[in-house]
C-alpha cells in the first residue's frame, strides 16, 4: 500500500515539476516576444528582444534552476517568478 502512494506522490510530483518547467519556457517566449513586438522593428526591437531574453534567462539560472547558483527561501523564488 505504501509503494502505490509513494509512486502516486512521484508522479504528482513529476507532473508538477513538468507543468512548472513548461510555464518557464512559455514566460521566457512571451518576455522575447514583447521585447521585440512592442518596439519599433528592426534595432530597438531586436536589442530589447533579446536583452530581455538574456534578462529571463539570467535570473532563472540564478535563482529558480533545478541547481541555482544563488539559493534563496521561497518567498524569495515566488517574488522572482512574479
Amino acid at each position: 500500500m505504501n509503494e502505490v502512494l509513494s509512486s502516486g506522490a512521484q508522479r504528482s510530483a513529476l507532473v508538477l515539476q513538468s507543468l512548472g518547467s513548461l510555464v518557464h519556457a512559455l514566460s521566457v517566449g512571451i518576455i522575447a516576444a514583447w521585447g521585440c513586438l512592442s518596439w519599433p522593428l528592426p534595432w530597438p526591437g531586436l536589442v530589447t528582444g533579446f536583452g530581455a531574453l538574456v534578462l529571463a534567462v539570467l535570473l532563472w539560472a540564478l535563482f529558480l534552476s533545478p541547481r541555482p547558483v544563488l539559493h534563496t527561501d521561497r518567498f524569495g523564488q515566488s517574488l522572482i517568478e512574479l
